[in-house]
């Protein structure tokens, strides 16, 4: 319950619901496990930006989760790269595709004839 360093509302005012569950989704993931890593998009300043948060589990003796340490890294560079590289393969894929369909119909025409 208690917050070291900055607490993501207030670095970012209007994300308060959001911070909320994202905090109940955590704490649910690492119930089971140890590490958790969430890209999420976030609305700064009229524009949208995206942020990697790597969540680790704080255990007592007894393994259960007492604390959650959170750190959130700004992607947003990254994950527009990776959307246009995602862009370009599958264009690629579907100029392949179309490029051996064109040749199956030369193939079959040339047959048929």
């Amino acid at each position: 319950d208690r917050v070291v360093g900055s607490c993501w509302p207030e670095l970012v005012p209007g994300e308060e619901e959001v911070c909320r569950r994202q905090q109940a989704f955590t704490v649910a993931a690492l119930t089971e496990q140890n590490l958790s890593v969430v890209d999420m998009p976030t609305r700064v300043g009229g524009r949208t930006e995206w942020f990697r948060w790597t969540e680790e589990a704080v255990r007592d003796d007894a393994g259960r989760l007492v604390a959650v340490r959170s750190t959130g890294v700004e992607i947003t560079e990254l994950y527009e790269m990776r959307t246009q590289l995602t862009s370009v393969i599958d264009a690629m894929a579907e100029a392949r595709a179309l490029g051996r369909r064109e040749v199956l119909e030369q193939l079959h025409n040339g047959a048929v004839q």
